[in-house]
């Protein structure tokens, strides 16, 4: 999913949330977690073009273009976001990590429903162990055509 789409949805979760909790705490953390989980990409992207000299629209077509070799993704994963909810049901009851939670399964469903034509095994993708196996390599992940 782009940018402005994770941005509208974050919005609108967060809205819903900010209604039914009465905190703009939350609204907060559920927010910003729905939009910050893609700094992933940018950490991808400074590993792998080692580009001293950033520039935001180059980042941007890079990573929506898919021109990065290999796609770690660290918490675009179902082992991360399943491994921080075990964490909420066992040991932390807070309000606003259940805010950062909300926002960053949000984001990770999201991106599986809209980004899943173009990669080779449309739900494994966003499996760590599954891109691991793969090497994290680019050809291995995306379809010819991507």
């Amino acid at each position: 999913m782009r940018p402005t789409g994770h941005l509208i949805a974050s919005l609108t979760i967060s809205s819903i949330s900010f209604k039914l909790t009465h905190s703009g705490q939350f609204f907060l953390v559920s927010f910003l977690a729905g939009i910050l989980i893609d700094i992933d990409h940018f950490i991808d992207y400074l590993f792998y073009c080692k580009n001293i000299n950033f520039n935001l629209r180059n980042f941007y077509l890079t990573i929506i273009n898919l021109k990065l070799r290999k796609y770690f993704l660290i918490w675009h994963s179902f082992e991360f976001i399943v491994f921080l909810w075990v964490i909420k049901l066992l040991w932390i009851n807070s309000l606003l990590y259940t805010a950062f939670l909300l926002g960053i399964t949000q984001h990770l469903t999201l991106d599986i429903i809209y980004n899943s034509p173009k990669f080779s095994n449309k739900v494994l993708f966003y499996s760590f162990i599954y891109r691991f196996n793969k090497s994290f390599e680019k050809n291995n992940l995306f379809l010819n055509n991507a």
